[in-house]
């Protein structure tokens, strides 16, 4: 009798931990991806963020997860947490061309005066290309070489160079600074940096060089920003025409 019941329970034991093993293995990867889909197509919106958020809380889910729920989440007008999920996507894969496109459109809408080309943003950007930078330092060297052998020459020969005037040689030196200038700022402005979404409206932004709210510049929910670096109170963000300054750490979710 002994022998057969504890036979009885081994048997009910292993049942139940496959049991758990099926339901965990369901709830899982693809399936769980499935279920958020038949959602969407039902269009619960909220289950299928349910799903798809605890798919892509795997570090090896596709970015097409991160894709759907940014769609899940944009179709209930959650942009803040679409945005951040397109940007997840686009770091996971970067050639993504549908999550980019979403990702753009979420940005023409919540901040039309970024998607505008400022013609010195455009100038400055065109100049501090990441494929100029060696070269402007290549120029940049050459020239000021080329200025002090020059120098060097006329000093040894004693020669008189009525074209090296005093201030032809204060023009060169700033035209060596402002390549040297340009290189540094190319390698500067592509460098890696984080991308971080902000996640709340009119969320207040400190100018980091006046430090004081610049002219009571609030920053819409949704807004794609570049994280600089993480300070005591919050993160140093740079906005999309150039301006830097400091945001509270509540405000910002970095895309990671």
């Amino acid at each position: 009798m002994k022998s057969y019941l504890s036979s009885r329970l081994r048997f009910l034991v292993l049942a139940g931990s496959l049991l758990l093993i099926s339901g965990s293995l369901w709830a899982t990867g693809s399936n769980l991806e499935r279920l958020g889909d038949a959602a969407y197509q039902r269009r619960n919106y909220d289950s299928a963020i349910n799903y798809f958020s605890r798919a892509a809380a795997d570090k090896s889910a596709p970015a097409a997860v991160l894709y759907k729920l940014g769609n899940a989440h944009y179709r209930l007008h959650h942009v803040a947490e679409a945005m951040l999920a397109y940007e997840r996507a686009l770091l996971r894969q970067p050639a993504f061309p549908a999550a980019a496109h979403n990702a753009t459109l979420i940005q023409k809408q919540v901040s039309p005066a970024a998607a505008k080309e400022v013609f010195f943003l455009r100038w400055w950007q065109a100049l501090t290309a990441a494929s100029l930078s060696n070269l402007w330092a290549f120029l940049a060297i050459s020239l000021f070489a080329g200025l002090l052998l020059t120098l060097g020459w006329r000093q040894y020969k004693r020669l008189r160079m009525a074209w090296l005037r005093p201030q032809v040689t204060g023009g060169l030196l700033v035209l060596v600074l402002l390549m040297a200038i340009f290189s540094f700022a190319g390698v500067q402005r592509h460098t890696p940096k984080a991308a971080g979404i902000v996640m709340r409206p009119d969320v207040r932004f400190q100018s980091a060089v006046s430090g004081s709210a610049t002219g009571g510049l609030s920053l819409p929910e949704g807004l794609l920003v570049t994280v600089l670096h993480k300070e005591k109170n919050g993160y140093i963000v740079r906005l999309p025409d150039g301006q830097e300054g400091i945001v509270q750490g509540t405000d910002i979710a970095v895309v990671e």
